[in-house]
């Protein structure tokens, strides 16, 4: 099987084991992390690969994959049989992975917007030659519950605990049971994709300055809309975990990452340059979170462990590559760079051994 384990051979006392995998990617390409009972899985190269907790590498799957999702006892991922740069007509096919890397179902063919998985189901906006739907498919066998043509340009889609939402010129929430609209709201300027935390949605402004509208995902109500920095020009999205919204911006003189009351938009803590924090280019990917501890790169691709609280840096680890990629396993950190997963153990501490 492709890949090899090297153990702690990196000046970092987090480092548990690392794995170069049998692959040689683009920085460009896309890639993708994930972890759902004891495996990780890795989209790097065109390929899908399965990784046991020790680092050893199980299984390869798909033909061309773009993403991969945790689903409880395997995993969803995304793959583009055929897949061409120049075919404008690229459809992607849903896959339920097994934890041994075997395929147990596969969808029909979408022309993928973006999609968002939950608790049973995935929901996929796609593009039909009489316009843009919205789609459910059972995470159990794949089959399409139901779909629902759109009359908007939706650019993502999320989940809430009753309605799928779709984010675009309207803020848009159709029952996740059958494809009913619920409700819809106008939505707020141009936004990034939206963080959602439980009944909530929180909706960034991708101009300065730094705006977020805040909507309860029950019945479309607006919460609340605030201003964080008036000069401030947001790098990414709010990331709201564990009750805290945590932020970048850029400003000539002191470019901040910041914690947030997500709600109501209150200063927890503050950080620059010369607080000896580097700011990261965006959390747009939401990062991990393990105990309380968030992890994002910054712009030389260093992962940070922040603390939610108080927003101190408890240490970093250099990736060293283009583009990398973090998820949270049960108790670890894992980073895909340059074709090489990282496992990071966040318990040790500082100044150890691992």
């Amino acid at each position: 099987m492709a890949g090899c384990i090297t153990i702690g051979d990196e000046p970092t006392e987090h480092l548990a084991w690392l794995t170069s995998l049998d692959a040689h990617p683009n920085p460009m390409d896309s890639r993708d992390l994930s972890y759902d009972s004891g495996t990780v899985a890795a989209v790097t190269d065109d390929r899908l690969f399965g990784i046991g907790e020790s680092g050893d590498v199980l299984w390869e799957a798909l033909e061309h994959p773009t993403g991969v999702f945790g689903v409880g006892g395997g995993f969803l991922g995304v793959d583009w049989p055929g897949y061409h740069p120049r075919n404008e007509v690229n459809e992607a096919v849903l896959k339920r992975i097994a934890p041994d890397g075997e395929t147990r179902w596969q969808s029909a063919r979408f022309r993928l917007v973006d999609l968002a998985v939950g608790s049973d189901r995935v929901v996929v906006v796609h593009e039909r030659r009489s316009g843009l739907a919205l789609s459910a498919c059972s995470l159990a066998d794949g089959t399409v519950r139901w779909t629902t043509a759109l009359d908007h340009s939706p650019t993502a889609v999320r989940f809430s605990p009753d309605h799928a939402i779709t984010v675009g010129s309207r803020v848009v929430a159709y029952d996740r049971a059958t494809g009913e609209q619920a409700w819809q709201a106008g939505s707020f300027d141009r936004s990034f994709p939206p963080a959602v935390d439980g009944d909530r949605a929180y909706l960034t402004s991708d101009d300065p300055p730094y705006r977020v509208l805040v909507l309860d995902l029950a019945e479309g109500r607006e919460v609340n809309r605030y201003e964080v920095g008036s000069q401030l020009r947001p790098t990414g999205p709010l990331v709201v975990r564990d009750g805290v919204g945590v932020g970048a911006g850029y400003r000539n003189d002191a470019s901040p990452l910041f914690g947030i009351t997500p709600d109501t938009g209150a200063v927890r803590w503050w950080k620059t340059p010369g607080d000896e924090i580097e700011i990261p280019d965006s959390p747009r990917s939401a990062g991990a979170v393990v105990d309380g501890t968030l992890f994002l790169f910054d712009f030389k691709y260093v992962l940070q462990a922040i603390d939610l609280e108080g927003g101190s840096i408890e240490w970093s680890f250099d990736a060293e590559k283009n583009y990398p990629v973090v998820a949270a396993g049960q108790n670890r950190v894992y980073v895909l760079a340059g074709g090489t997963v990282h496992a990071l153990d966040p318990s040790v501490e500082t100044g150890s051994s691992p």
